[in-house]
């Protein structure tokens, strides 16, 4: 990507709309609320690379701290950016996936340990928080693929002029996880 000034005004918009998306909640039941932070960290993750990708992690999940009193879902978060980051550089580059993974490996746990043991939440709270937060999580990564592959961001951003293919595994597995959760 090029070092020019209008790139960076779409990086500072998009760390901006991740704060933004975690602010404005979506309120569901019980004092449960939906983010779509992380929506704009996964583009950001795409255009500008993992570093940014992290950083816009870590400042789109501080609002959590505010809206909730505690900063465990700021470390599972960044955590979520740091692990979907990483294993996006090792050219796996299926971010629903890996999303799904860390939700599934790390992420459930992470809210069972500060949840379920730290902070004063019933098991069936927990629980309820372990489903919420890994579901909304992959409905992100989710929306966020949908948008890679659906608008021509590297023409945009990234100034090459190739035609982006998917592969038919990819787009089967959009697919099937968007009728599963919905």
């Amino acid at each position: 990507m090029t070092r020019n000034k209008p790139h960076y005004i779409v990086l500072i918009i998009l760390i901006l709309l991740g704060y933004l998306g975690n602010y404005f909640k979506i309120p569901l039941f019980f004092g449960v609320d939906f983010l779509l932070g992380t929506i704009f960290v996964w583009l950001v993750s795409y255009l500008f690379g993992i570093t940014w990708g992290i950083i816009s992690g870590f400042i789109a999940s501080i609002c959590t701290y505010f809206l909730w009193g505690h900063p465990y879902a700021i470390i599972i978060f960044t955590c979520e950016a740091i692990f979907v980051n990483f294993f996006l550089r090792k050219k796996s580059y299926n971010l629903l996936f890996l999303d799904i993974l860390y939700w599934t490996c790390l992420g459930i746990p992470l809210v069972a340990l500060f949840y379920g043991a730290i902070l004063p939440v019933s098991v069936t709270g927990t629980w309820l928080i372990m489903f919420k937060q890994s579901v909304n999580g992959i409905f992100n990564a989710l929306i966020a693929n949908l948008i890679i592959i659906t608008f021509p961001l590297e023409k945009w951003f990234k100034n090459k002029g190739k035609i982006k293919v998917i592969s038919f595994e990819k787009s089967l597995f959009i697919i099937l996880t968007t009728f599963v959760l919905f």
